[in-house]
């Protein structure tokens, strides 16, 4: 029988054990630790299919957010015209206003398909404009007949106000007869092709009234207005079509920390 010798040789020993794994044992960074799992609990949220609920309640937020539209759209009417289209800004701040009451009150049940919340985004921003160009092309007349009594002599013994409320219907007249089909059809197509009335167009006014926007001007500031609502709007309503889920919430907040 062979006896093993009791010694080996330096040389095998040590490359017998450069042939062993080694197992790393430093401990990962906590860092690392919660990267993963947090990765790990968002994909086992999103691999989920999503089943879309009932359009209910996105409708009633709708509803909520064209009520809050009502009476911001009335000072949009009003701010629109202010210098320097400084007025299409208020677009884009009362659209985010408008928007984020329609999430606040439509969230609890999204998601919602991409086909209702377009639906209804559309409606809201194409609502909540006509309300303000229609308010716009009403008070049209008032506004420009405010500055008149300061150019005229004598008011007829007429006080202030009726004088004013006189030469604005005047003026609502000549653009419903000039500009069929007069209203708010009227007013665009005056304020797109003229903006302007000429002395002696209206009776009693012995000075030309211009609109500070008309022709292309108006049009750029309609458009920039349109945009800026438009964005404001859809920046919160779009949100609904994604599903609302605590757990990558909190997976969210672990990575983040």
């Amino acid at each position: 029988m062979q006896a093993v010798p009791e010694t080996a040789d330096k040389n095998d020993i040590q490359a017998n054990a450069t042939e062993l794994p080694v197992a790393d044992r430093s401990p990962a960074p906590l860092d690392e630790h919660k990267s993963s799992d947090a990765d790990a609990a968002v994909a086992a949220v999103t691999d989920e299919p999503v089943s879309y609920r009932p359009s209910g309640r996105f409708f009633v937020g709708i509803g909520v957010g064209g009520v809050v539209a009502l009476p911001l759209s009335w000072l949009l009417a009003h701010a629109a015209t202010l210098p320097f289209f400084i007025g299409v800004f208020f677009f884009a701040l009362f659209g985010l206003v408008i928007g984020a009451v329609v999430h606040r009150v439509a969230a609890p049940g999204r998601p919602y398909t991409h086909r209702v919340v377009m639906t209804g985004t559309v409606a809201l921003i194409a609502g909540g404009w006509l309300v303000s160009i229609i308010v716009e092309a009403q008070a049209l007349p008032m506004d420009l007949a405010r500055n008149v009594p300061d150019w005229t002599l004598s008011l007829g013994g007429l006080t202030r106000s009726e004088f004013v409320a006189n030469v604005a219907g005047r003026i609502r007249s000549h653009l419903d007869e000039r500009y069929p089909p007069g209203g708010t059809i009227g007013y665009m197509r005056w304020v797109m092709t003229s903006g302007v009335l000429p002395k002696g167009s209206i009776a009693g006014v012995r000075r030309t009234m211009r609109l500070p926007q008309r022709k292309g001007w108006w049009l750029m500031r309609v458009v920039l207005s349109i945009a800026l609502f438009s964005f404001g709007i859809s920046t919160q309503t779009l949100l609904l079509r994604l599903r609302f889920d605590p757990a990558a919430v909190r997976a969210s907040d672990a990575r983040n920390h």
